[in-house]
């Protein structure tokens, strides 16, 4: 089996029912989770980003702005790790690249 950890970037809100029980779910079965607000250094995801496999399931098919903020940040942590690693870290959306823009590229 694989050593599985969650890191998060929002907390769910109460109209994201579906997240905070997909979410529920996983602190039921004992699955780490890290929100990015107790993070703001990114020290805990860089720590995390010495693994084999991120689902990235930050954004998806209709974003439509630049990435900014703390998203940014992250995601540049991802890319670092990634280049670090070659070819050792992939990185799979679940859609679409978080700050890809799937219409142009």
């Amino acid at each position: 089996g694989a050593a599985v950890q969650v890191y998060l970037w929002k907390r769910p809100t109460d109209a994201e029912r579906d997240y905070a029980g997909h979410l529920g779910r996983l602190v039921e079965l004992g699955v780490p989770a890290i929100h990015a607000d107790d993070d703001l250094d990114l020290s805990l995801l860089r720590d995390r980003l010495r693994c084999t496999v991120v689902v990235d399931a930050l954004l998806g098919t209709g974003a439509n702005r630049p990435v900014s903020g703390q998203l940014a940040g992250i995601l540049d942590s991802v890319r670092a790790a990634q280049q670090a690693a070659k070819p050792g870290l992939h990185v799979v959306a679940v859609d679409c690249a978080s700050g890809l823009n799937c219409d142009s590229g």
